[in-house]
C-alpha cells in the first residue's frame, strides 16, 4: 500500500523524488548531517559547518521572513529539520548559539510542513512568497 510505504519511508525518499516533493531545488539540512544521501544540491547547518542559516540569523536576527526569502532566492525549496539532534548539540554546548530554539521555530513557522518521519525529522517546504506563507502555513 503506497500510503503505508510513504508513511514509513525515510526523508531521502521524498527529497530524491521530485514527484513526491513537487520541486527539485536545494535542500537545507538543519541538525541533520547525512547530506551524502541527497541526490540533489543541498547545504547543511551542523556543529562543524555553521553555514548559510547561521549567517542569515546573524545578519538579520529578528527577521525570519527575510531568512526564508533569502533561502528561497538562493535556490532552496525544502528544509529537513532534526530538532532532537539540535537539542542534543545545544545541551552539549556545540550548537551555534545564534540558532536558538526560538530562531529555529521562527523559521519553521515561515515554512509549510510536508512530512514528519518516525525518527523525528520533519520535512518543510519553503514558500516562494510572503502571500504563500500567509495562505498556506500553519
Amino acid at each position: 500500500d503506497r500510503a503505508f510505504i510513504l508513511s514509513t519511508a525515510p526523508p531521502w525518499t521524498f527529497l530524491n523524488d521530485s514527484r513526491l516533493t513537487g520541486a527539485e531545488g536545494r535542500v537545507l539540512l538543519v541538525g541533520e548531517s547525512r547530506a551524502f544521501y541527497l541526490r540533489r544540491a543541498g547545504a547543511h547547518a551542523v556543529v562543524w559547518n555553521r553555514g548559510r542559516l547561521s549567517r542569515l540569523v546573524r545578519a538579520h536576527p529578528a527577521d525570519p521572513r527575510r531568512w526564508r526569502r533569502e533561502l528561497r532566492a538562493a535556490g532552496f525549496d525544502h528544509v529537513l529539520l532534526d530538532r532532537a539532534m539540535i537539542d542534543r548539540w545545544r545541551r552539549d554546548g556545540w550548537w551555534d548559539p545564534v540558532l536558538t530554539a526560538e530562531a529555529i521555530e521562527s523559521l519553521a513557522a515561515q515554512l509549510r510542513p510536508l512530512q514528519r518521519f518516525p525518527n523525528g525529522l520533519e520535512l518543510l517546504s519553503i514558500p516562494a512568497s510572503d502571500a504563500a506563507v500567509e495562505e498556506n502555513v500553519r
